[in-house]
């Protein structure tokens, strides 16, 4: 009975920690008057945008129409060796969509969303100089981990957070408590 009682609320603290982070990531802070935004990469389906990344661009691109003057950072390199970086099919996603081509910023050594913070902030700091305002696009399950993660570099960014498929949602938000636990948790011990 002491186990199956463990269990419930095991699984309860679980299911209150994956509806957290879905309150959390749908919560957008964006001004619209950032200079840039930060497009944080998911990985690739062969050379093609898998539709959770695609989600995130198409937030981007609500994005844009909004403030059209904002630079766009699209962040990812060959994580799964791909035949081109997550930037590069990133990139051609947005042309696609009739996003300028003069907008767009190709931050392709990364391989984890750490590095895309700092790759990209390099990038900003080299076009833009010490002082603009930036703002990243993740999916909503992400955002509140992304968001400390920036923090900790001293990124002070405003999220949008995007959706994700219906039927990926149990498996990304119990691998995003699985990691935050991870991070925050054991590595406190």
């Amino acid at each position: 009975m002491i186990i199956l009682i463990i269990f419930i609320i095991f699984i309860l603290i679980i299911l209150s920690a994956c509806f957290a982070l879905a309150v959390y990531g749908r919560r957008d802070n964006v001004t619209f008057k950032e200079d840039a935004v930060i497009v944080l990469g998911k990985g690739l389906d062969g050379d093609k945008v898998p539709p959770n990344l695609a989600k995130r661009l198409d937030k981007a691109i609500e994005y844009h129409k909004k403030n059209p003057n904002a630079l766009l950072i699209v962040s990812g390199g060959n994580v799964k060796n791909e035949n081109l970086s997550e930037a590069q099919a990133m990139y051609d996603y947005l042309l696609s969509k009739g996003i300028p081509e003069n907008i767009i910023i190709k931050e392709d050594k990364s391989t984890t969303t750490y590095e895309n913070f700092v790759f990209s902030t390099e990038i900003l700091k080299e076009k833009l100089g010490e002082d603009y305002a930036v703002a990243f696009v993740s999916n909503s399950f992400h955002i509140w981990r992304a968001e400390r993660l920036a923090k900790s570099l001293g990124i002070n960014a405003t999220h949008l957070g995007a959706e994700i498929e219906r039927h990926t949602i149990p498996e990304n938000y119990l691998r995003e408590v699985s990691v935050i636990f991870g991070l925050y948790v054991l590595k406190k011990k």
